[in-house]
């Protein structure tokens, strides 16, 4: 729904207002500024003997451990309260029968909310870049890295706009954070999901702050591109969510750009990510670690087809059920969307990530044998199009029979999709022998994860057999979910409260 941008200065005044106003504003910058220069006097005394550049940089470092807590946890939290205010006292539904513009309200929570913390991390930008330029330590970084963290934290702010923007209580993004901060590791070594959940700024907004380690500026320049992107989705999405919280923002049409979204960064990012290490770190990449990236990306890339097939089954749900619909996104057909994304999915890794499947995988693999290459991705596009045509049957099983199917998937996307490749994996650890190679079975491929695998990594394992068992579990559930919507246009829409 298009509606014309609007600067909302009066939400602004008001979260102002409930945040304490100038009074509380004055008052926390003070007490800030108070701590800060009482906590460097107390330290520079601490360590008296230690040369006075050394202890400056370990209070720029403290500065910039508070910072980033207060951009990244503070900031989140800020406009998940002010939502969660906004819920408990009905005021949401006051500012849908306000002028103010969609766009307008989810600027007003956006930097309204956070007027507090932003304040603060200026202050803090300030105190960190005089310290340094005391401690003859560069500031010029300790800036560049302040405007990193910066374009993360209000990426991660519209993303938490976007989650509490729900008829029902908002979502806390606090356990997102929480798993995502312990999980940095691994979700930085696939590209795509690091540039989706913001962990890449974050951490380059670390390293540059505390000077750990230099970041090539190709890769600042595209997470800093990247968040433009994003924010800009999310600011987006969540103005559609307002306006029309009964049907879901990611439609057929949004959950579809979504996911060629992640796909480009996904094998965009991977091909960057290869540049770059190669560059500045020569044989970190090795082809092990590769085949593990092109694996994680191809998942993920599976994982996100699930949002526009889930989206474009409830729109067709609801439009069932009387409910009104915005636009050509809402009247996509299930079926069109998910053929689309399984299309979609192999079509943009092929082209974007060529140099990494062919040059960085086969090639080393298989020897560049143009048969292998040619099965695999038989395969691949088989799996993709099995998967995408199986959770569109769960999903219209499951939006028909509960009000929300996401345990369901959930629990189908563990169990049928991650247990066969484990199970084999523990079944070939268990009867190896000692000092001899593993054995696995046509378990393996009798999931989309499990055909990556045996498509991609050389297991000795045919993916035939276990694309027979998908398309036979695909066949069970699409006939179920015929007898779901036949059944329900049998008896008869009935219309839905507005």
């Amino acid at each position: 729904m298009s509606e014309r941008l609007q600067i909302p200065i009066a939400m602004w005044r008001v979260q102002y207002q409930l945040l304490g106003g100038h009074r509380r504003m004055m008052g926390v910058l003070m007490i800030t500024a108070t701590v800060i220069v009482a906590g460097t006097l107390g330290i520079r005394r601490l360590f008296i003997l230690d040369p006075l550049p050394s202890v400056l940089g370990w209070v720029v470092n403290i500065i910039a451990a508070l910072q980033i807590a207060a951009v990244v946890l503070a900031g989140c939290n800020a406009v998940y309260r002010s939502m969660l205010r906004d819920y408990q006292n009905k005021m949401i539904e006051s500012h849908r029968l306000t002028p103010m513009t969609n766009l307008g309200v989810v600027f007003g929570y956006l930097l309204g909310s956070t007027i507090q913390i932003l304040a603060i991390f200026v202050l803090f930008a300030v105190a960190g870049a005089i310290l340094s330029h005391l401690g003859g330590l560069p500031v010029k970084s300790w800036l560049f890295g302040n405007l990193v963290l910066l374009s993360g934290g209000v990426t991660l702010w519209s993303a938490a706009v976007l989650i509490g923007m729900r008829p029902e209580k908002p979502i806390s993004p606090a356990p997102i954070l929480v798993v995502a901060a312990g999980l940095t590791v691994p979700i930085g070594f696939i590209p795509g999901a690091a540039l989706i959940l913001n962990v890449y700024s974050i951490l380059f907004a670390v390293w540059v702050l505390t000077g750990i380690t230099t970041v090539a500026a190709p890769a600042i320049i595209i997470v800093l591109g990247v968040n433009v992107v994003l924010t800009a989705f999310w600011v987006s999405t969540a103005a559609v969510k307002y306006r029309r919280p009964d049907l879901p923002a990611f439609n057929g049409g949004r959950g579809l750009f979504f996911l060629f979204m992640g796909l480009v960064f996904g094998a965009g990012g991977l091909y960057a990510f290869q540049q770059i290490t190669a560059a500045k770190m020569p044989g970190f990449a090795d082809a092990t670690m590769v085949s593990m990236q092109w694996l994680g990306t191809l998942v993920g890339a599976l994982l996100l087809a699930l949002v526009p097939i889930a989206g474009a089954v409830k729109c067709s749900v609801l439009r069932e059920r009387g409910a009104s619909v915005r636009g050509w996104g809402d009247r996509l057909s299930p079926t069109t969307v998910a053929l689309s994304a399984a299309v979609m999915m192999p079509a943009v890794m092929v082209v974007l990530g060529q140099t990494i499947w062919f040059e960085a995988v086969f090639v080393r693999e298989h020897l560049g044998l143009r048969e292998s290459v040619f099965l695999a991705w038989g395969c691949t596009v088989a799996a993709c199009l099995v998967a995408a045509l199986t959770m569109q049957s769960l999903f219209e099983v499951g939006y028909r029979a509960m009000k929300s199917p996401r345990f369901l998937v959930a629990m189908y996307v563990l169990f049928v999709w991650g247990l066969p490749p484990l199970i084999d994996l523990g079944r070939s650890e268990w009867l190896r022998e000692f000092e001899e190679a593993q054995h696995y079975s046509i378990l393996m491929g009798c999931s989309p994860v499990g055909t990556f695998i045996v498509s991609w990594v050389d297991l000795g394992v045919s993916a035939w057999p276990g694309l027979i068992v998908q398309g036979v579990i695909a066949v069970v559930l699409g006939a179920f979910a015929w007898r779901a919507v036949r059944g329900r246009r049998v008896r008869g829409a009935v219309p839905c409260a507005r």
